[in-house]
Parts: structure tokens; sequence; C-alpha cells
């Protein structure tokens, strides 16, 4: 009787084994298709948002690099040079003021000069990719492309009165970054002549 009893509660176990087993394999099985364009759908949108983003990204990098050009043309640029040379030659009134002498020597002549070249062609491009930055966003590729060949267009316009409209914002922000420069100058060249 036992015997009888074990076989049918194996056999009752088997079959409820494989119902089991057939039953999960059936939910595998219907989930599949179910769920399948839907994961396809997001990895697609994934991928397209990847590739717009990359897109835009170049499109703003390719008005950066034409108002950096615009920049040279109008001499922005070139101003901003000139505030770096004058910055230099302040840090190196400071310099000597604090040290109470009249001249640097030439050694701290030439560490002044490694020291404030690096930081200043730093700060130099950090400010004009700044304004370039900033300052494409108002305007389309065309517009910049325009702006470069004449300043007479309407874009033209609007560049010029836009130079005009907030001035002491671009002072701020040019002196933002000088300051930072001047104190990474100072810095850098007091450690190196204390070590």
């Amino acid at each position: 009787m036992m015997g009888v009893g074990l076989h049918r509660l194996a056999a009752v176990s088997a079959v409820a084994m494989l119902l089991a087993d057939a039953t999960q394999a059936q939910v595998v099985v219907d989930d599949r298709p179910v769920h399948a364009p839907a994961v396809i759908t997001d990895l697609a949108q994934d991928a397209l948002a990847q590739v717009n983003d990359t897109a835009v990204a170049r499109a703003e990098d390719r008005k950066t690099g034409l108002y950096r050009q615009l920049m040279e043309l109008n001499g922005t640029s070139r101003n901003i040079r000139t505030i770096m040379l004058n910055t230099k030659a302040a840090v190196r009134v400071v310099i000597i003021d604090r040290n109470q002498s009249k001249n640097l020597t030439p050694a701290q002549e030439q560490r002044l000069d490694q020291i404030s070249n690096t930081i200043l062609r730093q700060t130099e491009a950090e400010l004009i990719d700044a304004v370039a930055t900033a300052q494409a966003k108002a305007f389309s590729e065309e517009e910049i492309g325009l702006l470069i060949k004449a300043n007479g267009s309407d874009a033209g316009m609007r560049y010029n009165a836009g130079k005009f409209m907030a001035p002491e914002a671009s002072a701020q922000q040019i002196q933002t970054y000088m300051v930072d420069a001047v104190v990474k100058i100072i810095k850098t060249f007091n450690e190196q002549v204390q070590s």
C-alpha cells in the first residue's frame, strides 16, 4: 500500500512540476512578444536621443568656432590679449612691491614669465571661449557667417547693439577671470620662490 501511495505522490509531484515548468515557460514565451517592441522602442529612442545630442553639440561647437573668428575680426580677442598683457604688468608691479625692491632678479623675472604666460594663456583661452559660447547662442550659424562677412546686415546691427547694452556685465566677467589669474600667478610665484 505504501508503495502505491508513494508512486501516486511521485506521479502527482512529477505532473505538478511539469505543469509548473510549462506554465513558467508559457509566461516567458508570452512575455517576449508583448514587451519586445517596447524594449526595442526604448533602445531606439535612446539611440536617437544620443544622435540628436551629438548633432546639437556639433552645431553649437561650429557656432562657437565661427564666433571666435568674428571676435578675431572685430578686435574683441585682441582686446582680451591686451588685458592679459596689462594684467601681467600689474602682477609684476605687485610682486616687486611685496618684495620691497625696485626690480626682480633675472631668475625671478624668468619664473614670473613662465608662470604668468602659462596662466594667462589658459585664462585668455577660457575667456575667449566663454564669451564666444555665450554670445553665439544669440545668433544662428548663418547670422554669424554674415557678421563675419559684413556688419551691415540686420544681424550686424543686433550684434553691434548687443556689444554696448551691458558693458558692466562684460567688464565684471573679465575682471573675475583676471582676479583669478592674478591670484594664481602670485600664489604660484611665491610658492616657487619659497621652495
